[in-house]
């Protein structure tokens, strides 16, 4: 569940949380208790945009890897968009769609709630094995000359 009262801030201080990813809009910013704080908006039981997931999966391995900050994911219930982010996040580190599912639900029973949500992990890992950009379209150009 997302951060909703300064109780919730200062449990996940004692837990040495650093850095909070909120999806649901009825939560309070982690930025008043000196915790990094990234509120990206998906509404209860769908998933999040390709773009989001994006957005989410560097922002969560930013915080991790430049600043050794533990990151906690948090929707409403943490087990539908929050199991969609945490598979995600997976996938975006290399694990295999399903394989990220599995794990997932492995730990949390019942996350990945709707077949929208678990179709979000496998369409963004198969966004990102499509190369894009200048520098796939100038190496496809020379391979032909």
């Amino acid at each position: 569940m997302g951060p909703t009262s300064r109780r919730d801030l200062i449990f996940f201080q004692r837990q040495d949380i650093r850095a909070v990813l909120r999806m649901e809009e009825s939560t309070i910013s982690a930025e008043i208790w000196n915790m990094y704080d990234m509120f990206e908006p998906v509404p209860d039981f769908t998933a999040p945009t390709l773009e989001q997931i994006d957005r989410m999966a560097r922002w969560i391995e930013e915080q991790i890897e430049n600043y050794e900050r533990p990151v906690v994911v948090t929707c409403h219930a943490g087990i539908g968009r929050t199991g969609t982010m945490l598979a995600a996040y997976m996938v975006y580190m290399g694990y295999e769609p399903q394989a990220a599912i599995d794990h997932v639900r492995e730990q949390r029973p019942g996350s990945i709630e709707t077949p929208e949500q678990q179709q979000a992990v496998f369409d963004y890992a198969e966004h990102r094995r499509v190369p894009v950009g200048p520098v796939f379209g100038e190496a496809r150009h020379k391979r032909g000359k």
